[in-house]
This record gives structure tokens, sequence and C-alpha cells, in this order.
């Protein structure tokens, strides 16, 4: 199982060129679990919740609903705190805990320069203001794998397809050529 994590999207990853391998060669002898993370992909853009424990109580619902009484866990960037946090709460369930790409504490908590909140600021700046804008604000070299920066349009279609409202869920045509205001269908936990 896969925990979900930002800029995702359940149909788009399977094609896009930076993760399509990983998730082919996970799948391709056992059973793969994913989600998008709330607001993020195929999940539901409007949500009353976006916390750590709205992230755990969303894994613990997929892997309920998943049936498997125990599974290997991957976790990527954020997805690995989350995959953690669901581990202690339920160790009887998780048979491996695979970790990539992930951080003891956020960008914001960690001890920083005056210089380096700065440019952090500057960073949320260019995120707010650019991303779903025709060149997405934020650099793909940031968040996507080192092998796949060399693509930095991969990255950018990422970021469309993935785009939550309020940074650029805005009714143009995401990397598939779907209206990303009426994508369909929608994953909701009830």
């Amino acid at each position: 199982m896969k925990t979900g994590n930002w800029m995702t999207h359940l149909e788009f990853d399977l094609e896009s060129p930076i993760w399509r391998h990983l998730y082919r060669e996970l799948a391709k002898d056992h059973t793969l679990v994913r989600y998008d993370a709330r607001g993020n992909g195929l999940s539901d853009r409007t949500v009353d919740e976006i916390s750590f424990d709205a992230f755990v109580s969303d894994l613990e619902a997929v892997a309920d609903a998943a049936s498997v009484a125990r599974f290997a866990l991957l976790g990527i960037s954020q997805g690995c705190a989350v995959s953690i946090a669901y581990a202690v709460r339920h160790p009887e369930r998780v048979s491996h805990l695979i970790l990539y790409g992930g951080y003891a504490l956020g960008w914001n908590k960690r001890a920083r320069s005056a210089a380096q909140k700065e440019e952090d600021a500057a960073m949320l700046t260019l995120m707010r203001a650019g991303l779903g804008q025709g060149e997405p604000g934020l650099p793909p070299a940031l968040h996507l794998p080192v092998h796949a920066r060399r693509d930095q349009g991969a990255g950018r279609l990422v970021q469309r397809a993935a785009a939550h409202d309020g940074i650029g869920d805005d009714g143009r045509p995401d990397a598939r050529g779907k209206r990303r205001d009426s994508m369909s269908p929608r994953c909701s936990r009830r």
C-alpha cells in the first residue's frame, strides 16, 4: 500500500514519465493499493480539514476498505510521516515500512536562518501565484525524483493534474485534456 501524498493523481501517475515506472514495477507481482490524498488528484478538492491527523485517518480508511490484514507500507515525501504514524498506531498491520524522501521536521519547523525563512516565504508566494497558471511557479526540481528533473515538462503536467482548489483548479484542461473543475469520478471518504 502506498500512502497518499502531495502532487499525486491516480490516473495520470500511471502514464507519467515520472512515476509510471515505479508503480508498474511495484504492481507487477503484487497488489498495489494507492489513493490520492485529500485535496489532490481525483480526491475531493474541497474538504473541511487538511491536517496531519486527517491524512492518517484517510490512510486508516483506505487500509480498512482494502480489507488486507497485513501489508507493506510505502511512504514518499510527506507520506513518510503519515506512514510512520499509521505504523505506530497499527503495528500489527504493517509488515514492512518503506520510506523515501521523507523528513523529520517540515520546512516551517526547522531551525533556519532569516535568509532561509525569507526564501521559503518567497517560494510559497510563487506557488500560490503560479501553480496552474500556464507555467507553474514551483520548480519541479524541488519535488521530483532526481531522474525526473530532466523532464521539466512532465513536472509541470504533474502539478497541473494534481493541483487542488486554491492552487490551480481553474477549469482549464489538465494534463490529460480534461477540465479540472469537472474531473470524474471523484473519490471521497464517507
